[in-house]
């Protein structure tokens, strides 16, 4: 069926990016706004963030939070999210979502709604929608989006309907949990509108160890540095709590920079790759080895015949320990009166004078453990998109299509993904603003 309503914009996608931008658009001077949502409910994906809490955005906000391919891969460049953000920055996130009566509240730095639910959000986003009269169609697939003959408006068809629009926001989000309806749908539509897709990959992710070591380490929490150096020489790491999980390895460091690394073990045909763990990330080497040679000194005077292993049980779990042992060719069987049996005097500076191989390779062991990595948590786990339609073909004050005139995206869709902490959906928020203030503004112009 044809709806012969000429709409002023369609957004495709009710989630987070999607309403947002309606909603800006609405208050910018948009009339006739239409949301298509594939599924029978709207923010499916918004409930889950930040683990149900939703992570609104960071008072600390950081650029440098941000991955994109061509800062990764080419060059040092934010230059297109200087200019996004400058536009539509957390403070004004935070204004806008104050005059739609939103209460927020902040913990580390992170800004969550004072109800600490992902609901309370939605709820506010659909209510806003609602009042502004934004109409939302769900369970409307769309199939395609084209423009119409000898015209710069867009017919947009779904399963049911052709519709008529002056503008579209494409919002249908990346690949990432697609039991939410981001299926990955809205890059099929870019790509035949004529934009690069770079190829879409998991991030905010965990990965797979080897079953020998899950069996040993699953449940182990620890604080670390993580570390991975991709092909090109570019080191990237986080440092915080990792968790040993039933199939690897998790945690905020290792997920922010788990697309740094899928993307380099894809752009290779890797199927494996090696991050270096740093279990004492605040520690001098120094500092590391004379805290090793005291205990020594004072284990070897009351407890002689204890074990390597033993000695080292207050500096990470038991498990870990004997791992990291290994890891560097020692046996943490071995006693300890064996392991000095060099020399008589045993005070902490001769054993820093006389065993200084054996401290180094110990504190080597700690501050540098490599840890194979086997593979990945895919698209259906992970919380995230990398990748996605290229920022070389989008006006970044405006969201707009270089390529199309009156196509704007918002969020996930584009190649833009950020650590944890709220910074991916502070990215919503802003594209997605921006993309609804630039089509009203070309409506009220062109009218």
């Amino acid at each position: 069926m044809i709806d012969d309503e000429m709409y002023d914009l369609i957004v495709i996608g009710a989630g987070a990016s999607g309403l947002f931008s309606a909603i800006s658009a609405k208050n910018n001077g948009a009339e006739k706004v239409l949301i298509l949502e594939k599924t029978d409910k709207a923010g499916q994906k918004l409930l889950l963030t930040g683990d149900g809490r939703c992570n609104l955005s960071n008072q600390e906000f950081d650029l440098s939070s941000y991955n994109f391919y061509a800062q990764i891969y080419h060059k040092e460049n934010t230059a297109f999210l200087d200019t996004a953000f400058h536009s539509f920055d957390p403070d004004k996130t935070l204004a806008f979502f104050n005059d739609m009566g939103l209460m927020v509240s902040y913990r580390n730095g992170y800004i969550y709604p004072t109800s600490y639910q992902s609901r309370t959000v939605l709820q506010v986003l659909l209510r806003e929608a609602e009042s502004l009269g934004i109409v939302i169609e769900y369970n409307s697939n769309v199939r395609n989006i084209e423009h119409i003959e000898d015209s710069t408006d867009y017919q947009v068809i779904t399963q049911r309907f052709k519709y008529k629009s002056h503008c579209v926001i494409l919002a249908s989000g990346g690949s990432s949990f697609p039991k939410t309806g981001s299926s990955g749908d809205g890059y099929y539509y870019a790509k035949k509108l004529g934009h690069t897709i770079i190829k879409p990959l998991p991030a905010l992710t965990g990965f797979i160890l080897e079953d020998a070591i899950v069996e040993r380490l699953s449940g182990i929490r620890m604080m670390a540095k993580v570390s991975y150096r991709n092909h090109s020489q570019k080191v990237f790491f986080n440092t915080g709590e990792i968790q040993f999980n039933k199939y690897g390895i998790s945690g905020i460091p290792v997920m922010n920079i788990s697309g740094n690394i899928i993307r380099d073990m894809d752009e290779n045909k890797e199927q494996t790759a090696v991050c270096q763990l740093n279990f004492f990330p605040y520690w001098d080497e120094d500092i590391l080895s004379r805290q090793i040679a005291l205990n020594m000194a004072d284990f070897i005077e009351k407890r002689p015949f204890c074990l390597l292993e033993e000695l080292l049980y207050g500096y990470c779990n038991e498990k870990l320990v004997e791992l990291i042992l290994q890891s560097k060719d020692f046996d943490p069987k071995m006693r300890l009166c064996d392991f000095l049996n060099r020399r008589e005097d045993k005070t902490k500076e001769s054993i820093l004078q006389h065993y200084s191989n054996e401290l180094e390779r110990l504190c080597d062991a700690f501050l540098r453990f490599d840890l194979k990595l086997i593979g990945y948590q895919d698209f259906k786990t992970c919380q995230v998109t990398s990748g996605g339609i290229c920022l070389d073909e989008i006006e970044p004050e405006t969201m707009e299509s270089k390529l199309n005139d009156g196509l704007y995206f918002a969020g996930e869709i584009v190649d833009v993904d950020g650590a944890c902490g709220g910074y991916n959906l502070q990215w919503a928020w802003t594209s997605s603003y921006l993309a609804g203030r630039a089509a009203a503004i070309k409506l009220r112009h062109s009218n």
